[in-house]
């Protein structure tokens, strides 16, 4: 991922990104690489569990911090309110959930979404923040998250989204979900 600012100049982000989420201040962006070049061989792939963070002011953006999540990190999604941030962590079967305190995430908590081949890929806030919804492409199903008080709460929900399910968009018309 490369941002170009005004003047031209690039500035590397990650090597092989994944997934980016914006604030909804716009003034972070979160991003994440579920694979990372091997440094043993330079042609292949190998799982990655970072998480990048860049603060975004004005023409300017900088890496702010890098934290560590799950296996794989994909998905991943910014609370309505901006301070919370989920990341689906596809080889671990886990979400890893961040706080979000100025410029810096904290980890706060791993959920376990479902088995590691179940493979978690997407995140999606509903617009009231109350709920979270998680791609299961494994296994092709999104689950269904309780958002209590800033925690993630499983439920016996789990939709069927037909084959491979990757990617989640939820509109302001809280009854829309789209996979």
């Amino acid at each position: 991922l490369h941002r170009v600012d005004r003047r031209q100049r690039q500035m590397c982000i990650r090597d092989r990104p994944q997934s980016v989420a914006v604030s909804p201040d716009q003034r972070l962006a979160v991003v994440t690489a579920a694979q990372t070049t091997d440094p043993q061989c330079a042609t292949r792939t190998v799982p990655d569990n970072r998480v990048t963070l860049i603060a975004i002011e004005g023409d300017a953006a900088w890496v702010a911090q890098t934290v560590t999540a799950g296996l794989g990190p994909t998905g991943v999604s910014f609370s309505p309110d901006g301070r919370r941030v989920v990341v689906a962590n596809r080889h671990d079967g886990t979400l890893s959930v961040f706080g979000v305190e100025g410029r810096t995430l904290a980890a706060l908590a791993t959920v376990v979404v479902g088995d590691a081949h179940c493979q978690p890929a997407s995140t999606a806030f509903t617009p009231d923040g109350k709920t979270l919804l998680v791609s299961r492409d494994g296994d092709h199903y999104v689950s269904v998250f309780d958002v209590i008080d800033g925690t993630l709460q499983p439920t016996d929900r789990h939709l069927s989204a037909g084959l491979k399910p990757c990617l989640l968009y939820t509109s302001d018309a809280a009854d829309d979900l789209l996979c």
